[in-house]
Order: C-alpha cells, then sequence, then structure tokens
C-alpha cells in the first residue's frame, strides 16, 4: 500500500503532467482521465487509508484540503478569484481600445448609427470600468495601489518629451 506522501506526489505528478499539454493534446487526455477524476481518486485513496489508521486524522484532512487548493490552481499557480480578476481587466482594457479605436476614425461626438452614446460617452464608460477592474486588483492584494501612482508620476515626467502637442491647449 502507498504511503499518503506517495500518493500525493503520484497525484501532483499527474497533475504536472496534464497541465503541460498542449491544448490539442489536453481534449484526448481529458477524455482518459481528467484532472477532476485524478482528484476523486485520490481523495478515494486518502479515505482508504484513513480507514487503515495509516495516519493521523489531522495529517489527512491537511493533505486532502492542500489537494483541493492545488487542484483549483491553473497551471500559471493562479487561483479562480486572480484569473477571474485578470480576465476581467483584460476585458475591459480591450474595450477601452476599442472605444479609443473609434474616437480615431469617426471623432469624439459620434455614435453608432444605430443610435447609443457618443464615443467620448463610451470611452468614458469603459475608463470608468478600467478603473473598477483596477480597484478590485489593489484591494485583493494582487498589485499595488502605492506602486501603480509611483509609476504613473514617473511615466508623466518621461513620455513629456515625445508628446508634441500636450499643454498647447488642444
Amino acid at each position: 500500500m502507498k504511503t499518503v506522501k506517495q500518493l500525493w506526489l503520484c497525484v501532483m505528478d499527474q497533475v504536472r503532467w496534464y497541465v503541460r499539454l498542449p491544448a490539442t493534446q489536453k481534449r484526448t487526455a481529458e477524455l482518459y482521465f481528467s484532472a477532476a477524476e485524478r482528484a476523486r481518486v485520490a481523495a478515494a485513496e486518502i479515505d482508504t487509508l484513513r480507514g487503515d489508521a495509516a495516519r493521523t486524522g489531522n495529517e489527512l484532512d491537511g493533505l486532502r484540503q492542500k489537494l483541493a487548493q492545488d487542484a483549483q490552481r491553473s497551471f500559471s499557480g493562479l487561483t479562480p478569484a486572480e484569473t477571474e480578476r485578470l480576465a476581467l481587466l483584460a476585458e475591459e482594457l480591450g474595450e477601452a481600445a476599442q472605444a479609443v479605436g473609434k474616437i480615431l476614425r469617426h471623432g469624439y461626438q459620434n455614435s453608432s448609427p444605430f443610435g447609443g452614446p457618443s464615443n467620448q460617452v463610451q470611452l468614458e464608460r469603459e475608463l470608468g470600468d478600467v478603473k473598477v477592474a483596477i480597484d478590485l486588483l489593489t484591494a485583493a492584494g494582487d498589485v499595488r495601489a502605492g506602486d501603480i501612482h509611483a509609476r504613473r508620476r514617473q511615466k508623466r515626467r518621461s513620455v513629456a518629451r515625445w508628446l508634441r502637442h500636450q499643454g498647447q491647449g488642444q
């Protein structure tokens, strides 16, 4: 019979193997033995070990909790919550970029021929959405507000030499 440590190492090897596969091979691998199934098998084996009284209950509970946490992390080590916040930021930045593109093509005051707010209002909305995403990242501790503000001040000074039309009332 495997020890708890051997079992844990086996499960983690399977998870590492799975996350390194290219996307095309992952689909095939999922048909045979998904990561969730591997976690269920490991949990069942831990339950068997618990029944055999090979380890103390607290030790096994700790291993089960660690297994559950590791199963929730993506290949990049991000939790589902971190992934969600970054996905929101990427989405909102994309929408803001789209609004900028419309302004560059059609101007601030134009709007969609199908109705809706002006391009300027749409950009303001999207920038507000970006700020919400940044607020979520800072509130969760994913990024530091102080570092963001320090970089903002630094960028304002460094970009000034490249901006030809700012400060001229335009």
